[in-house]
């Protein structure tokens, strides 16, 4: 009987995705490939979770096959050990895929990131596009109030033209990249649709008649509108995840060999004693063994209050110390902690379809 295979998680940041037809798409090529048990792209986290056999493939096939469907791969970000894989049995694969804690965590935001802004290409993208856009859409706006005026064809022509081909490569790229790989996405529309009343007009310009130049400008400024409030809302999305992982300290100290060490709390041990000092936060999950202090719970318990803490009472990662000196008996460590639970509960939630 032969024995399960081994089977490693890993989380993959992916750049290009411009809508949910695109994680959908590199979702199956993952999933199309000899090895992979499962797949699942999160488009608004921009990753892919992969659960594979590491004896048939590796990153490096999986970067391949997110690169022959037209996106690439960014790079892989800082975090705790569930970002770099678990392995985990194949006979117990259903039951791990199922579970909260098959989600790796997200990675942890860096400092100059402000949660909820857009990206400096989505913002400046659409300005361009809409200053270059609003004369041409202007004659329009004052045609009820009985002015009737018109910009010369050529102008039409000037304004349109670095909208569509400038403003809009994106849309051509996508849409070349979607029809490569057999489907066709909103880039594939969005791309014909507004080539076609660019061409129109440049042929129109040349025999005379109506020019179309406003339609297909005024379409490509509205989509670029609309990608940067989702990327404003995508971002919104990951605010609570990003307040949680910031609950975590960045060092821990323990007591190792009657020192005092300074150690990353990913390099604690269970049934170590850690001292947390007031105005610290707690790194690990633990109950108290010495001193008493009151502690601010409520990211983690939603306690309004401060509760006391003494000598017996159990402490969770990411609780606030206040004002006295406590040593921890360490229980929990890393993903096992409440507070990675609860971030891969968040995750996991906005990652199902």
């Amino acid at each position: 009987m032969n024995s399960p295979a081994e089977l490693t998680s890993l989380q993959i940041p992916i750049v290009g995705m411009t809508c949910g037809n695109c994680a959908l798409r590199v979702e199956k090529a993952l999933a199309a490939r000899a090895g992979v048990h499962s797949a699942h792209v999160n488009f608004a986290t921009e990753s892919a979770s992969v659960r594979f056999e590491p004896a048939l493939l590796g990153r490096e096939q999986l970067t391949e096959i997110i690169e022959e469907a037209g996106y690439h791969v960014g790079e892989p970000a800082s975090g705790p050990p569930s970002l770099q894989g678990s392995r985990t049995p194949a006979a117990a694969d259903d039951q791990a895929s199922a579970s909260p804690s098959s989600s790796p965590l997200p990675p942890k935001a860096s400092s100059g990131a402000s949660p909820g802004r857009a990206p400096s290409r989505e913002s400046r993208d659409w300005v361009l596009a809409a200053v270059l856009t609003l004369p041409l859409v202007a004659p329009m706006l004052v045609m009820p109030f009985g002015i009737h005026w018109q910009l010369p064809g050529w102008v039409q022509w000037s304004l349109a033209t670095p909208v569509q081909f400038y403003v809009g490569a994106r849309f051509y790229r996508g849409a070349y990249f979607a029809l490569r790989g057999g489907v066709a996405n909103m880039d594939v529309l969005v791309a014909l649709g507004t080539s076609a009343a660019y061409l129109l007009s440049v042929w129109l310009l040349q025999s005379g008649g109506h020019l179309y130049f406003e339609s297909s400008a005024a379409i490509i400024t509205f989509v670029c509108l609309g990608k940067w409030l989702e990327a404003r809302a995508k971002r919104s999305t990951t605010a609570a995840i990003r307040s949680l992982m910031q609950l975590r300290p960045e060092q821990a100290r323990v007591e190792r060999a009657g020192n005092v060490v300074l150690v990353s709390p990913d390099e604690v041990q269970v049934g170590e004693v850690v001292l947390v000092k007031p105005g610290e936060r707690v790194p690990v999950d633990g109950k108290i063994i010495r001193g008493e202090s009151q502690l601010d719970e409520s990211l983690i318990t939603g306690e309004s209050l401060p509760v006391s803490k003494a000598a017996g009472a159990s402490v969770s990662a990411g609780s606030m110390n206040g004002d006295g000196l406590i040593a921890i008996t360490v229980q929990h460590v890393g993903e096992d902690t409440t507070l990675s639970r609860i971030i891969r509960l968040v995750q996991d939630a906005q990652s199902k379809k």
